[in-house]
C-alpha cells in the first residue's frame, strides 16, 4: 500500500491479495485480487482516521446470476509510535 501524504492529509493507493479461510458458500476462487484506494486526516502527529475501499477483480460465487466480485468499505482510527531514536 502507497501512502502519498500532503501536509496533514493523505492518500492511499495499491493491490490487494485476499485468502478464503473458511467458506460458506460454493467460491469460484480460493482467493481475491484487488485494488485498494482511500484517504485519511491527522488530527495530531500520532492520530488519525481514514476511509478506504477495497474493489475486487475476480467473481467470487459460482452458479450466481450476473457477474459479482467483492467490494469493502472501510473506516478507522488509528495510532502511530514515534520509535525514531
Amino acid at each position: 500500500m502507497n501512502k502519498f501524504y500532503f501536509k496533514n492529509f493523505n492518500v492511499l493507493v495499491g493491490p490487494t491479495i485476499d485468502i478464503a479461510v473458511e467458506k460458506d458458500f460454493d467460491a469460484s476462487y480460493d482467493f481475491d485480487l484487488g485494488i485498494t484506494a482511500g484517504a485519511g486526516y491527522d488530527i495530531t502527529p500520532n492520530l488519525g482516521v481514514e476511509a478506504r475501499v477495497k474493489q475486487g477483480f475476480l467473481h467470487t460465487i459460482n452458479n450466481y446470476q450476473g457477474k459479482h466480485a467483492n467490494i469493502v468499505f472501510q473506516a478507522g482510527l488509528y495510532y502511530t509510535f514515534n520509535l525514531k531514536k
